[in-house]
């Protein structure tokens, strides 16, 4: 909260993360001729706290908490006769990054470079977030003749990415001093 920079010397610079994912796997035969399978891995993970940069506040370090982030999938197959196979398959893919700011830094402190040194502390320049994802969904489908050889598939594939960032600054604000 101060222009002149005071070391907070009871908090030094440290790293705090840590990383979830609970993986699952699901196969249903659902008839002879019928599968499905279902994946599912939603993630959280958090770089909580970073080490500063060399010459950097500890306050200035990037942190992020990571969520939603995850991989859901699911396929179906089905014979339709000895020589003839479908298949089907949809998947998404979640991955948000928004930064998170360093303890003890509110929306309202001013990041502060020193030109001269190249430190900077109070704050972040800017932050990405609180959005700051990418969504990315696909399709895909064949159908395979198989009669020994030559065998024949024919099929086709979308995807589609969306992608949304937020930038922000404490309080549109940067102070550089020379």
């Amino acid at each position: 909260g101060s222009p002149l920079y005071t070391p907070d010397l009871n908090h030094p610079a440290d790293r705090y993360q840590w990383y979830e994912s609970r993986a699952t796997r699901v196969t249903w035969q659902a008839s002879p001729r019928n599968k499905f399978s279902f994946f599912a891995d939603p993630q959280d993970d958090c770089i909580c706290r970073s080490t500063s940069q060399i010459g950097n506040d500890p306050v200035a370090a990037l942190a992020y908490h990571q969520r939603p982030q995850g991989l859901y999938q699911a396929t179906w197959t089905s014979l339709l006769t000895s020589k003839l196979i479908v298949e089907a398959a949809v998947a998404e893919m979640l991955s948000d990054w928004p930064n998170i700011y360093a303890e003890g830094v509110q929306p309202d402190d001013i990041s502060i470079l020193e030109q001269s040194t190249n430190f900077r502390y109070g704050s972040r320049a800017s932050y990405l977030g609180p959005i700051n994802e990418n969504h990315r969904k696909t399709m895909r489908a064949s159908v395979s003749y198989v009669t020994g050889s030559p065998a024949i598939k024919v099929g086709f594939q979308d995807e589609s990415l969306v992608r949304t960032e937020q930038k922000c600054v404490n309080r549109n604000v940067t102070y550089v001093w020379n």
